[in-house]
């Protein structure tokens, strides 16, 4: 939910009347208020309100292990729980470790940059429960780069309760030597 439902008002001649109102039982609605009239006060304002919570959630995973002075891809996968959708800017935010440099990132409806061992996307369109448009993240290794390198990325904003991280451990291979 994004807003509260509302409320309304039940009007009663009689004083031993009493509405019953189930939707408490019923998550996301919890806050619903059901006063009884009194004899002084015919008319009640019963409330609606509801408060879903947004859960994030994110992967990061590559295919094979990188190679010393090469270059490989992660895919970021964004995720969200509770029954609600993304409602502000989510941000995925990259540190990549010594040894790994940002190269580009993309992903449908992100807007994303970065340079050295530092990137983020951004993006503004909301997604609905479960997954979300992944995030292609294109890094290059240093010759010299050490093995296992782990860059990481961290979810915040869109509306959700928390942030959420995730890393992927990579094996850093000897570049080939070339005799000749």
């Amino acid at each position: 939910c994004s807003s509260d439902l509302g409320s309304f008002t039940f009007n009663s001649t009689n004083s031993n009347d009493y509405l019953e109102m189930g939707l408490a039982n019923f998550p996301p609605y919890d806050g619903v208020s059901t006063p009884k009239p009194s004899a002084n006060n015919s008319s009640v304002q019963i409330s609606i309100s509801c408060s879903a919570t947004t859960t994030l959630g994110v992967t990061m995973s590559h295919s094979g292990n990188a190679v010393q002075g090469g270059s490989l891809a992660y895919t970021i996968t964004p995720s969200i729980s509770g029954g609600a959708t993304t409602g502000a800017t989510l941000t995925a935010a990259f540190t990549l470790p010594s040894g790994m440099t940002y190269a580009s990132a993309s992903g449908s409806g992100w807007s994303c940059s970065g340079s050295g061992q530092s990137g983020s996307c951004s993006r503004t369109a909301t997604f609905g429960p479960g997954s979300g448009p992944t995030i292609t993240l294109n890094t290059n290794f240093a010759s010299n780069a050490t093995s296992p390198l782990s860059p990481s990325v961290q979810l915040s904003g869109g509306g959700g309760s928390n942030t959420a991280t995730a890393s992927s451990s990579t094996t850093v291979l000897a570049a080939p030597t070339i005799t000749s």
